[in-house]
């Protein structure tokens, strides 16, 4: 069975995650553990974890887009260029999964509902 094929079976809504093979000498076991470390930030929903990986990654995109000068200043040049050259959604997962990002659950549950 395909994903288009479980959701359409779905009586609810639903996503799916797409991530890319392993690289090689890696297992899909670690990036399901990998994965798996963080559910654990997020009390295992994983619509959470979308919310706050996207609200995150979007957030470092516009500071890496509109604070150029000032990380110069602030940033010596291989910080810089080590973070540059690091997709902000994976810069996002890194800080959820180093409990970097939190968020205040009344207020996520008030926007669900």
């Amino acid at each position: 069975m395909n994903v288009a094929e479980i959701i359409q079976q779905l009586d609810h809504p639903g996503f799916s995650f797409e991530v890319l093979p392993p690289l090689k000498g890696k297992s899909i076991a670690q990036l399901f553990k990998n994965i798996d470390k963080l559910l654990d930030k997020t009390e295992e929903d994983k619509y959470l974890l979308c919310a706050l990986s996207s609200k995150r990654s979007r957030d470092i995109n516009d500071m890496m887009r509109g604070q150029r000068d000032r990380a110069v200043a602030l940033q010596s040049v291989s910080e810089i260029a080590e973070f540059a050259g690091r997709k902000p959604l994976s810069l996002a997962m890194e800080e959820i999964a180093r409990g970097e990002v939190s968020y205040d659950k009344a207020a996520f549950e008030a926007d669900e509902a």
